[in-house]
């Protein structure tokens, strides 16, 4: 990307209230770039992270090592990561194990609950996936440390640097993590929530409450990363979007008809929720699609380009952090190859057996 097209883009995001990497300190990017593959080694193999942190040509050096855990609760998994010879933390939480269009299905945001945690939170709320999944974090209790979440962050030296992160429902995870962290410690610790790709946690009473403490203009800052034409960081609070996301076709795919409906229906029936303010805007790589697109390959295709934009993969390409281990040679991949009928077919019969 040339220095005047990232120049329009910094400008636009930032009339937005939004930055973009170009924005950020070296620290930040640096940070950003750690969380990143610690959100992208969480879903790999849970006794296997700690062997990957070993990788020296990875964003993390080899400079880090498991402190706690990796838990598993249900399908959520969290782990924390101590620099080494440093007092740097960070606290990663996994994301959705299945696709990218499954967050809609399955994040149950179709209610929202109350803060699960009485600290004069009376008119801010979180969705019922998100108010689940803390409960799974919560309860979760490191066998070698014998101490939750709360109990081990509690014992580490004051003045301790604490990142939060996770990618996708790890992303919304963590900001419900981090708020409640700095509820707790932040007169001892430093809590900085690095989320990405995470979808809507809240409430705009939420997103305000938690503006106050993380949208700060030093170091400290809490940073929300999204590929701006990624669907999940737009939902639940910008659904409208995304029917316009990929461009028009050729040489891009448009949003099927079936799912114009389904978005349109979630608008209506969705309560009312506000990403907060931190935003760091990634500029996604739109892949053409090679081939002809039609009625009957529009759907498979238009999945394949959200989650290849929602991909951990493209976020450490986006952030220029190096791959993680199984990354296929070229990513992200240059086109889409669009199936024929007989292939989208039995492909439409496979998905839904």
């Amino acid at each position: 990307m040339n220095y005047s097209i990232r120049s329009i883009l910094s400008s636009l995001s930032n009339k937005e209230g939004m930055k973009t990497i170009h924005d950020l300190s070296s620290k930040q990017l640096l940070n950003g770039q750690i969380a990143m593959t610690l959100s992208s080694l969480a879903y790999d193999t849970p006794s296997n992270i700690q062997n990957l942190l070993q990788n020296k040509s990875l964003a993390t050096k080899g400079e880090w090592d498991v402190v706690w855990g990796p838990c598993v609760k249900e399908s959520n998994l969290m782990f924390v990561a101590k620099k080494k010879d440093s007092n740097e933390y960070m606290v990663t939480i996994r994301g959705t194990i299945a696709s990218a269009w499954s967050i809609f299905e399955d994040a149950d945001s179709f209610s929202i609950v109350k803060f699960p945690w009485p600290y004069n939170h009376d008119d801010k709320y979180i969705s019922s996936g998100m108010s689940d999944g803390w409960d799974h974090l919560n309860a979760m209790k490191d066998s070698n440390t014998s101490k939750h979440l709360y109990e081990f962050v509690s014992a580490i030296p004051d003045h301790s640097y604490v990142y939060v992160t996770g990618h996708s429902q790890g992303g919304g995870l963590a900001t419900v993590m981090a708020f409640f962290l700095h509820d707790n410690f932040n007169a001892k610790k430093h809590i900085i929530p690095y989320t990405m790709a995470g979808e809507t946690a809240g409430n705009p009473a939420f997103a305000h409450a938690y503006n106050i403490r993380f949208d700060k203009q030093d170091d400290t800052a809490g940073l929300r990363f999204f590929n701006n034409i990624d669907i999940v960081p737009k939902g639940f609070s910008d659904m409208a979007s995304i029917k316009s996301l990929y461009g028009t076709e050729p040489p891009f795919v448009g949003c099927p008809g079936s799912f114009d409906v389904l978005i349109d229906s979630l608008i209506k029936i969705l309560p009312t929720y506000e990403q907060p303010k931190t935003g760091v805007s990634l500029p996604g790589p739109h892949v053409p699609i090679d081939g002809t697109v039609h009625w009957y390959n529009r759907r498979s295709l238009f999945i394949s380009e959200l989650e290849i934009q929602h991909n951990h993969l493209t976020y450490l390409t986006l952030l220029g952090a190096p791959l993680t281990a199984g990354a296929p040679a070229v990513w992200p991949p240059t086109s889409i190859k669009a199936p024929g009928i007989l292939s989208s077919f039995m492909n439409y019969i496979f998905k839904r057996k």
